[in-house]
């Protein structure tokens, strides 16, 4: 299915002329550097086809070669070290290899256009590889860049605009040569399609996939006889036709090329998403609204930042669904494994059915911090609250992609989701909005998807609330602010530095210690700050009065943990957030 729409995808593209995608036989490169010449073949200059920001211009030409450590040369384009004889080193290995490339370049030119008279452009190009490595390339003042960086390289005529592959006479010979069929090849019926077509035995690679190999890496590839049977070799393992593996690699490498606003990365998962319906609006929201980074300095840019948030909340729920809506939808994880890249996770649904679980996954995440941060984390957000330092290459291996696959099929989040956000929880003691988030959802799918007993935590403070661990948390947000208030926030190390982690796990060992401090801290709160004192004093009174008459349990399981997490992040909200009650403590909102 996966490769059956991605080819799907390709023939809609291949069919608006305006979709930026290359033909069979062909593909777009960005080259920074061209090689002018004269009609005779003479060298004029290297001309810098980058524009402002360093980018270089973006050229159809003939579909690049597979290669490993061999030497083979792509047809009329390619490395500086394809067309200058310029060995890496003066040992005599580097030098046949340097040759041998120029040569195989050469070659393929004079294959590809046996009959004379050629194309000028393509003369000028064989008299100039013919020549060598002149005085004049090696003076032109961007020669030593070109021959450090190996940069690609293409031909141009002075007298021309374009490259020399976009000449009317060499075009036509690259697409005639694309349409040609392989008499020594097999043929096959295609896995993917269904027709008959030449059997491709090594698949064009794909790009751009983190932590792949640079040089690209395959979905589908068949090189140990471990992987074989039946007597079948490579790709006839798996028979797909030189059509097929053309468009799914190349509609995946367009997908997935640099600033393309339909990828997006998800840990270590590269992630693309495409509508059936090319250019549908979701193919542009579904990025902003998963992997946005909200400003978190300024409340109008907060309020833009979320407004896609509502809007998609809001058509949800009001269940008016346009005939588009109904359109098949797909999104795609892929991440690296050696030569290999691995499907880290694939979904199919509508546009429709994709709102609705990215509404689901917004209503879970939900908690109030504020004016001042948006209630809504994006996922790179939740993801790094998990992870070491808050670092994004801390991230679980596969947590990313599992996380994506809860979303998309409403399914519980991963438990090492929850288990990550609580172990930096206790290691850091600290519960930031995102953490808080984090186990705030694990928590409510838990209890919707299993029909677990127990309430589903609030975007705020719950009153109602009874569960163990979340008065727990109260209680403990609570003991902190009367410490904070009597003894003042500049201390070495506070009630939550000294406490969070075992209070949250085993509350028994530490309950003792903390009602001691706390009627120290209350004893001097009442002689400072009495209204304070008899506040606090009573909140704790009603959250003693909640416990139930089991008691406080010597050991909270990870989930109640989560509670007693979410509960201390609700209660310390509620101390900053503005209530009507004039002697409630308010106006500052703090990070926890």
């Amino acid at each position: 299915m996966i490769l059956q729409s991605l080819c799907e995808y390709y023939d809609r593209l291949l069919a608006d002329p305006d979709s930026g995608i290359a033909p069979i036989g062909f593909q777009f490169v960005r080259f920074p550097f061209g090689i002018v010449l004269d009609a005779s073949g003479a060298f004029v200059q290297f001309r810098d086809l980058r524009d402002g920001e360093g980018v270089g211009r973006r050229m159809l030409v003939a579909q690049a070669v597979k290669r490993s450590s061999g030497v083979k040369a792509n047809l009329m384009w390619d490395k500086a070290s394809y067309l200058f004889e310029v060995p890496t080193d003066d040992s005599e290995k580097r030098r046949k290899r340097a040759a041998d490339q120029v040569q195989a370049f050469k070659s393929k030119i004079e294959e590809t256009f046996p009959d004379e008279p050629r194309d000028k452009a393509v003369q000028a190009m064989l008299t100039f590889l013919d020549s060598g490595l002149t005085s004049n390339v090696e003076a032109d003042p961007l020669w030593e860049e070109i021959k450090e960086t190996d940069a690609n390289l293409t031909f141009l005529l002075r007298e021309d605009r374009g490259s020399v592959m976009e000449r009317p006479a060499v075009k036509e010979r690259l697409i005639d040569l694309a349409n040609q069929s392989d008499e020594n090849s097999e043929e096959v019926q295609c896995l993917v399609t269904g027709e008959t077509g030449e059997l491709q035995v090594l698949h064009p690679s794909i790009k751009n996939v983190w932590g792949a190999q640079s040089s690209g890496a395959n979905i589908v590839s068949f090189n140990s006889s471990a992987v074989e049977s039946y007597g079948l070799k490579r790709g006839g393992v798996a028979p797909v036709t030189r059509e097929s593996s053309f468009a799914y690699t190349t509609v995946l490498n367009h997908l997935l090329r640099k600033n393309s606003p339909q990828r997006m990365q998800v840990g270590d998962a590269s992630t693309v998403f495409w509508c059936a319906e090319p250019g549908h609006k979701m193919e542009m929201d579904f990025s902003s609204l998963m992997a946005g980074h909200p400003t978190k300095s300024n409340k109008t840019d907060v309020e833009s930042e979320v407004q896609p948030i509502r809007d998609l909340l809001s058509s949800v729920q009001s269940g008016l669904l346009p005939d588009d809506e109904l359109k098949p939808f797909y999104v795609l994880g892929l991440g690296p494994s050696a030569s290999r890249i691995i499907v880290r996770f694939w979904h199919q649904g509508t546009v429709n059915d994709i709102k609705s679980r990215l509404a689901q996954h917004f209503e879970d995440i939900e908690l109030d911090a504020g004016e001042k941060i948006p209630r809504w984390p994006r996922l790179f957000f939740l993801l790094t609250s998990t992870a070491t330092e808050g670092k994004a290459d801390n991230i679980q291996p596969n947590l990313g992609g599992n996380v994506i696959r809860a979303i998309l099929s409403g399914q519980c989040y991963p438990r090492t989701f929850m288990l990550q956000a609580l172990i930096r929880a206790r290691s850091e003691q600290s519960v930031p909005h995102a953490r808080a988030c984090v186990m705030k959802a694990c928590i409510n799918r838990l209890i919707r998807n299993h029909h677990l007993q127990g309430k589903e935590l609030a975007m705020s403070l719950d009153l109602e609330n009874t569960n163990i661990g979340y008065l727990l948390g109260r209680l403990f947000a609570t003991m902190e602010r009367t410490q904070s208030l009597a003894l003042g926030t500049d201390l070495n190390a506070g009630l939550r530095d000294r406490f969070y982690a075992t209070a949250s796990s085993a509350p028994t060992s530490v309950l003792p210690w903390l009602q001691k401090m706390n009627g120290q801290h209350l004893r001097k709160l009442k002689r400072d700050k009495p209204g304070a004192a008899v506040n606090l004093e009573k909140l704790i009174g009603e959250v003693y009065g909640k416990i139930s008459a089991d008691g406080v349990p010597s050991y909270l399981a990870p989930e109640d943990q989560c509670r007693f997490a979410v509960g201390y992040f609700h209660q310390r909200q509620d101390f900053f957030t503005k209530h009507d009650d004039s002697k409630t403590e308010k106006q500052e909102v703090v990070h926890v």
